[in-house]
């Protein structure tokens, strides 16, 4: 495994050599596309930059945490905050410097600190409980293919950023009159005529457009689908793709926007509730981010999260 360490490669000490080794053999099962990837192509990306391998390790050690029954062998939870500042730091240098030489690379801590991302389910107290900086790595990673456009075509996660194929086959075409998308249209157009929601009434308009044929599949019970992945990827691209002004909304806590990211994640769960122990770092997500939202919201938008409120609990 020694060939092709570059020189500034993280030396491994006692903890680092368990992480990879959990990592290759249980973590990287659950990722998705093939397991090559993870095991082969971006280890080697690993050994060869310092902001990959840290993020791999962080990914290792969360997953310890989610799994582990027993005494650890080690502080996981410290072993994950080292290698996740060390992991954040380094690549935000990368990012400002080009990125067009090492685009696997960047796309490979991309996804891991994503994965990552999603399976934090458990904030600080400093932070809050629906911040959702998994937003962030996707529309990075739209970024960088959208920058570099071989990195669809040859590079090592063709797989992964290539359009997601089933939208044709499987996600609805048509708008829905009914259910939650008409239930949320409904209430948005009985809102008051205040300056904040008509200053930002188009961003809502598109986002609940752009989720409305999921809200229809989710609908639907179907239990027939059988393209997980490309369900799973369809559902990351609407992230990756969503307006920046709705991550801005988010980021300020603007209820409406709010209530949409409950929406996207309430439906996400349930249009992928029959795979969800193949992804492990996904499998919380949905139903802790609809909770905290609608904790945070508190009784004045009880109505807005009946519809979330009620999908996650069949999760």
């Amino acid at each position: 495994m020694s060939q092709g360490v570059a020189d500034n490669a993280p030396l491994f000490d006692t903890h680092d050599v368990f992480l990879l080794a959990h990592f290759k053999s249980t973590t990287s099962t659950g990722l998705m596309g093939s397991q090559s990837i993870w095991v082969e192509d971006v280890l080697q990306l690993g050994l060869q930059h310092n902001f990959v391998m840290h993020a791999l390790l962080c990914l290792s050690a969360r997953h310890l945490q989610s799994t582990h029954r027993h005494p650890p062998l080690y502080n996981y939870a410290l072993l994950e905050a080292h290698h996740l500042n060390h992991a954040l730091s380094s690549f935000n240098k990368h990012f400002q410097s080009s990125i067009s030489a090492n685009q696997d690379a960047a796309l490979a801590a991309s996804f891991l600190l994503c994965f990552h991302a999603c399976a934090t389910v458990h904030m600080d107290a400093h932070t809050p409980a629906f911040q959702d900086s998994s937003l962030a790595f996707l529309r990075g990673i739209r970024s960088i293919v959208g920058s570099h456009h071989q990195a669809a075509r040859r590079g090592v996660f063709k797989t992964l950023v290539a359009p997601p194929r089933l939208t044709r086959r499987f996600v609805p075409r048509n708008v829905p009159c009914t259910g939650p998308f008409a239930h949320f249209i409904k209430l948005l157009n009985n809102l008051p005529p205040m300056p904040h929601v008509l200053e930002n009434r188009d961003v809502y308009d598109e986002c609940v457009a752009s989720l409305a044929p999921f809200l229809a599949l989710a609908a639907e019970q179907d239990d027939t689908r059988t393209e997980d992945l490309e369900l799973l990827l369809c559902v990351l691209e609407w992230q990756a793709f969503c307006p920046a002004k709705f991550v801005g909304l988010v980021n300020t806590h603007d209820p409406i926007t709010l209530i949409l990211l409950a929406y996207f994640y309430a439906t996400a769960g349930s249009v992928l509730a029959g795979a969800k122990s193949r992804w492990w770092w996904w499998q919380s997500k949905p139903r802790y981010m609809v909770r905290a939202i609608d904790e945070y919201l508190g009784s004045a938008w009880t109505v807005w999260m009946d519809w979330p409120r009620a999908a996650v609990k069949k999760l």
